[in-house]
């Protein structure tokens, strides 16, 4: 009868979690399958230039073109590559050439994109990644022995928070879901049980590999601090310090395992980024600008609509810890009582919370936390998610308190009522000394909600409510919280006239004029300089200027782009160009088509509202031959390039092996470009140097006719090879020596895993055996 009982009793537990999946996917019907896309799949219609076309068109909520520009491309180019048998190890169809992060399929829900169609594809792991967030964060807080309706308020609090629905889609999600299973694993270790052991560097392995690696080092903080306070906690119980030793070398073994598995993007991502990371931690112009801004903003967390009103500047959705109403509320009430000073893993939490809470929103604490290593990239607004993990665990242990205390009548008003006060005190101090009003329709909200919650949870006395009724009544307050936030959010556009490639007027033009391997250059105009021409390098094969990449940490290539344009938006991930300052250097690019704003030096050919397209008949082809250069170095080649009225010359920094004569340039034919290689055919009747305005970068071998020979760097960034007189074909591969040394120590990091996992089944199967024979 027990035994039935407890199997009753697990299947309510995973019957609430399966509940809670089918809620949020009934939430989001409308949106998922009917008439709309809940997904930045694609966002066209309200970007250049299919927005001077669909003028009509639009999408509701925020913009993220993170996503669009990068995320859905690079996905692309991996299930084209791999569906034809190649391993994609650079990306051809973005600016110049860059990398590509193929560990990112190390992930196993990145797999989901290799096998369905990319419109159908983010929406499935969209759901997969909110199920799986709530089952991991459900298991943690039941590793701390919180009771299943507190755990499943948790789960729903952390995967329902803003950074997780803001950023959905995107790896800050990816690492978000991941970081609850990183702490029961954690956790577990504890237990001594050999799934823990092996569960625990395999979750941080798929952490730092799917693509945001800062925000896997923030969570990795968190639970290693953690682990360290139990563990010299228990050690102090036991009188034991020999065990912190064994612990602590123990876990500092699991996590150089795991990062022994993640070397093949480890050492890529560092030779990305030339080996320092990004070159600043991003805050240039940030909002971080004094501190009464950082009170502003800690009133977003109650008022949503006070950013139109007090004029604060962009990106609220990074800076917001809107993890419901009801989850803070219930925080600051376990705050306001003593209760928490008896729970050590409350304790931690809170304190922690407290350092995240002051390094977003305090300079003093923002620049000491900053300082920590691996911090390095925008702290202030990507520690939100991590405060939002945290804020989940105070949250639940709020909803274990309030349960306990329903049967007392008095102490659960006095539970609320601190709560309440609080709330009520931060309104009237904020408004009186900061915003100088008193009322607005989000103030309005914040207290409705508030007013709900004292009502469901005092119906238990007054109405003779059951507990689980009045509980699950919270649970539909966190859910419609869930679903302001996903709306006001995200965005969405009609699913009838989405497409990864919506055909336009424009499209249609840059596509007839050069069948294949055109480069486009998108100005912007009119003062603003971040416009971005999304996915136009992939979708159309169509290869643009900007980028979104770590390779804007490459000094030569930043120093192209800010000659092309004086204004030309520049930060350690993303480039935009603004006005032309150098015609020459867009020339050298191999730029034949121009996309701008009221660029007046050329006639438009196709002209939509403000925006024109112009045929650039004086850009080099992709690929040409030349006997004529110069010799000359770095910058000064820079120089030489804009001021140049020859573009027939080429400007080298070594002398290739034959002298140069006044030439004309030749085309070549360009006989294949894939992810790792370019095939050129040559016919000339002098050695020539063959130029290929594709970026020169360390990893590249050039072939002729099967025999390697030397590339050299030629007009700045660009790669150039000497071919001799008569018909060659001339090759060059991708092979990076990083990536396959990576490999080979991923492969060793396996196989320790495997031989772990291995050794401790046998530990297990012989402790088993030796006391059942003792029994005996």
């Amino acid at each position: 009868m027990d035994l039935k009982r407890l199997h009753v009793n697990n299947f309510a537990k995973y019957a609430v979690i399966f509940f809670v999946f089918v809620i949020f996917t009934l939430v989001y019907y409308h949106r998922i399958f009917q008439g709309e896309l809940y997904l930045t799949s694609n966002l066209y219609y309200h970007m250049s230039p299919w927005n001077a076309e669909y003028t009509t068109e639009g999408t509701r909520g925020a913009v993220l073109s993170d996503p669009i520009d990068s995320f859905l491309p690079s996905m692309f180019i991996a299930k084209e590559s791999i569906s034809s048998g190649e391993i994609p190890l650079w990306n051809p169809k973005i600016s110049f050439g860059e990398p590509f992060d193929i560990t990112s399929f190390f992930y196993p829900l990145r797999w989901v994109y290799l096998f369905l169609p990319l419109n159908i594809a983010p929406t499935i792991e969209l759901i997969l990644q909110m199920l799986l967030t709530q089952i991991g964060m459900y298991l943690a807080l039941r590793s701390l022995k919180l009771r299943t309706m507190p755990a499943i308020f948790g789960a729903i609090t952390f995967a329902c928070s803003l950074p997780m629905i803001v950023w959905a889609n995107w790896p800050h999600t990816s690492v978000g879901m991941l970081a609850p299973w990183l702490f029961w694993s954690v956790n577990g270790l504890f237990t001594k049980k050999a799934q823990y052991l092996i569960a625990t560097p395999l979750i941080l392995f798929w952490m730092i590999t799917v693509g945001m690696p800062a925000y896997a080092v923030y969570f990795l903080y968190i639970v290693s601090f953690y682990f360290v306070s139990k563990t010299i906690y228990n050690a102090y119980r036991k009188k034991d310090c020999v065990m912190i030793l064994k612990w602590f070398a123990a876990y500092g073994g699991l996590v150089s395992l795991s990062l022994l598995m993640a070397m093949p993007y480890i050492l890529s991502f560092l030779k990305i980024s030339d080996f320092t990371g990004y070159v600043d931690r991003r805050i240039n112009g940030s909002i971080f600008e004094n501190t009464r801004l950082h009170i502003n903003y800690i009133m977003l967390l109650f008022d949503t609509k006070y950013r139109e009103t007090a004029g604060l500047s962009q990106h609220p959705n990074e800076i917001l810890s809107y993890c419901g109403i009801l989850a803070m509320f219930l925080s600051i009430c376990i705050l306001a009582s003593l209760s928490w000073l008896k729970n050590k893993t409350l304790l931690f939490f809170i304190a922690v919370a407290v350092i995240l809470g002051g390094a977003i929103y305090g300079l003093p604490l923002f620049n000491i936390v900053g300082m920590l290593p691996l911090l390095n990239t925008s702290p202030s607004l990507r520690l939100v998610m991590p405060l939002c993990f945290c804020f989940a665990f105070i949250a639940s242990y709020g909803m274990e308190r309030s349960t306990e205390i329903l049967s007392d009548k008095k102490l659960l008003f006095g539970f609320l009522f601190r709560g309440v006060v609080i709330i009520a005190l931060f309104y009237v101090s904020f408004y009186i000394f900061v915003s100088r009003s008193y009322f607005s329709i989000g103030t309005v909200f914040g207290i409705g909600v508030i007013g709900v919650f004292l009502f469901v949870s005092l119906s238990y006395h007054i109405l003779r409510v059951k507990k689980i009724i009045v509980i699950a009544v919270l649970l539909c307050l966190s859910f419609f919280d869930l679903y302001i936030a996903g709306a006001r959010y995200n965005p969405s556009v009609i699913y009838t006239k989405s497409s990864l490639a919506p055909s336009t007027q424009i499209t249609e033009y840059l596509k007839s004029e050069t069948l294949s391997n055109s480069r486009i250059a998108k100005f912007a105009g009119s003062g603003s300089t971040f416009v971005l021409f999304p996915n136009s390098y992939v979708f159309y094969n169509l290869l643009d200027l900007n980028l979104h990449s770590l390779i804007t940490t490459n000094v030569r290539l930043t120093n192209y782009l800010k000659g092309i344009s004086e204004d030309v938006y520049l930060s350690p991930t993303r480039t935009s160009l603004g006005e032309i300052s150098e015609m020459n250097l867009v020339n050298f690019s191999g730029a034949s088509q121009i996309v701008s704003e009221n660029f007046e030096d050329m006639k438009a050919d196709v002209t939509l509202n403000n925006l024109q397209v112009h045929h650039n008949d004086t850009a080099l082809p992709r690929a040409y031959l030349t006997g004529q250069y110069e010799i000359a170095s770095g910058d000064e080649i820079l120089e030489l390039m804009k001021n140049t009225d020859n573009l027939n010359v080429a400007y080298l920094e070594e002398i290739p092996g034959f002298p140069s004569y006044k030439d004309e340039l030749q085309d070549v034919d360009l006989l294949e470009i894939t992810n790792n290689t370019v095939t050129v055919k040559t016919s000339a009747s002098d050695d020539k140097l063959l130029v290929l305005s594709d970026l020169w970068y360390p990893g590249w071998n050039a072939y002729l006719d099967g025999k390697q020979i030397d590339i050299f760097r030629a007009n700045y960034i660009f790669r150039g090879v000497r071919v001799p007189p008569s018909e060659h074909t001339v090759k060059m591969i991708y092979c990076p020596i990083e990536f396959y040394i990576g490999i080979c120590l991923h492969v060793l990091g396996i196989i320790i895993l495997i031989a772990l996992a291995i050794f401790m089944v046998s530990k297990r199967k012989k402790a088993l055996r030796a006391s059942s024979s003792s029994f005996i």
